[in-house]
């Protein structure tokens, strides 16, 4: 035991995850580490410390007041102690020969849409001693690799082409411990390509998307472009709510379908997954066909596993729900938040990145929040012709308002009477963009003015200014 009266002490030994209550006030340990807890208690408040796989939650009178990732290797030990005028509840790492091996996951890279660049190295390890292990991968529950290696020898299964997104189950026996066997489960996916954005913002990362701060009386708008195929057995979609502290306010993603067979799809709603924070709990709710809702820790990771007739909720890879029925047509996700900070992180999938179907931006009066990201060097616009058959006239501006390019520099593109799908290339060097936010100005036969604000990805020309 150490003296921990001090309410910015260090502490170490056992104390690493628990409370500490010191003169009617309560404290939280993290990681060894005193941290103030502004929650008041009373002589009947009950403290109550949860671990689920990599998760410990911290509750008070049944009220979750933190929540911490921890190292799901370990096993852990309740413990409770008490010093001078203080009282600790505490858990801490212990025992670690009862997991003499486990593997260990290195440079993991999901797939980027249309691309085969994901997978990850693996390692297994001891905190005992070296050992020598057989191996065996599996992807989606089929046998890709077997082998023998020893611990500490990093081993590769970055994808070419034999392999791709999916489940991976990685199994290793040990020649020594006894033949002890350990396992490590691995969801590779693809990222989610979010098209059609509108008061979302890529961040982190564009697989990322969280609500920025346009007109807060609106709900925020996007739509993957991964879908999940009606003849397609199996997919999943992996994410983290991304639920802030200061803001109350919504997040509802999506499983929506639609028809393959349209030009336009027109999605229809199936399930909505809503995540919101009361109080201070955070809440996962799912409406539909079917409802319910749980508590669910902060830093969550949420997993949908959709079969041939089923989906399951999976949150800490704890199922909460596996009644909910399939529908019968393609899958796509559409995203909504209704508050400042809120919305979906880290979004991967088995969905597959559409293919023979080309998605257009749809131009407005008026620029607002909405952008679409353009693919390939490929400027994709829905334009509707009200009149006879006519030229499209256009302007290309950069993010200073500056002109970059108007119709002249390409050949001339005719529209008829109707809905017009029109797509403007600027992959070559002579029309080069270049990456970053643009918007296009087209002019109808009225004088009209119609925008469209867009995100151009493509690096693969080089862009001169003097053109």
């Amino acid at each position: 035991m150490i003296d921990i009266n001090g309410s910015n002490a260090s502490i170490i030994d056992y104390y690493k995850y628990g409370f500490k209550l010191l003169n009617n006030s309560v404290f939280t340990i993290n990681d060894g580490l005193i941290e103030s807890c502004s929650t008041v208690i009373t002589n009947t408040s009950e403290f109550r410390i949860s671990q689920i796989d990599s998760i410990v939650v911290y509750f008070i009178d049944n009220v979750e007041v933190k929540s911490v990732i921890v190292s799901n290797e370990n096993d852990y030990r309740v413990g409770a102690g008490m010093k001078s005028l203080s009282t600790v509840l505490y858990i801490y790492p212990y025992n670690l020969s009862k997991k003499k091996a486990h593997f260990g996951i290195k440079d993991l890279h999901y797939f980027d849409c249309g691309k085969l660049n994901g997978g990850f190295n693996f390692v297994a390890n001891s905190p005992i001693s070296s050992f020598s292990y057989t191996y065996q991968v599996s992807k989606d529950g089929t046998v890709i690799l077997t082998g023998n290696s020893t611990s500490g020898t990093v081993l590769n299964i970055l994808f070419t082409s034999t392999y791709g997104p999916g489940e991976y189950v990685l199994t290793g026996t040990t020649t020594s411990f006894g033949g002890l066997t350990f396992e490590k489960r691995v969801f590779l996916g693809v990222k989610c390509e979010w098209v059609d954005v509108d008061k979302y913002t890529l961040s982190p990362n564009n697989f990322s998307i969280v609500r920025n701060n346009q007109n807060p009386s609106d709900y925020s708008y996007a739509k993957s472009s991964n879908v999940l195929l009606n003849t397609q057995p199996n997919g999943w979609i992996q994410l983290q709510p991304k639920i802030t502290n200061s803001t109350p306010g919504v997040s509802i993603l999506r499983t929506s379908t639609y028809s393959t067979s349209s030009v336009a799809p027109n999605p229809v709603e199936q399930y909505s997954f809503i995540t919101f924070k009361n109080g201070i709990n955070n809440f996962l709710m799912w409406t539909g066909p079917s409802f319910g809702y749980s508590i669910i820790p902060s830093n969550s990771v949420m997993r949908l596993m959709i079969d041939a007739t089923n989906f399951k909720i999976l949150v800490n890879d704890v199922l909460l729900n596996s009644n909910l029925n399939r529908p019968l047509n393609t899958i796509m996700l559409r995203a909504h938040s209704k508050a400042q900070g809120h919305g979906f992180e880290n979004v991967i999938t088995s969905f597959q990145c559409r293919q023979g179907q080309e998605i257009f931006g749809e131009l407005k009066y008026d620029l607002d929040g909405y952008y679409h990201i353009m693919k390939n060097g490929k400027i994709n616009i829905e334009f509707i012709q009200e009149y006879a058959p006519s030229t499209l006239n256009f302007t290309i501006f950069n993010e200073m308002d500056e002109s970059v390019k108007t119709n002249a520099d390409f050949a001339t593109i005719t529209t008829n009477p109707g809905k017009n799908l029109i797509t403007i290339d600027v992959s070559n060097n002579t029309n080069c963009l270049g990456q970053g936010f643009f918007y296009i100005e087209v002019v109808n036969d009225k004088k009209e003015k119609l925008y469209l604000r867009f995100y151009n990805d493509y690096s693969g020309c080089v862009f001169n200014e003097e053109m």
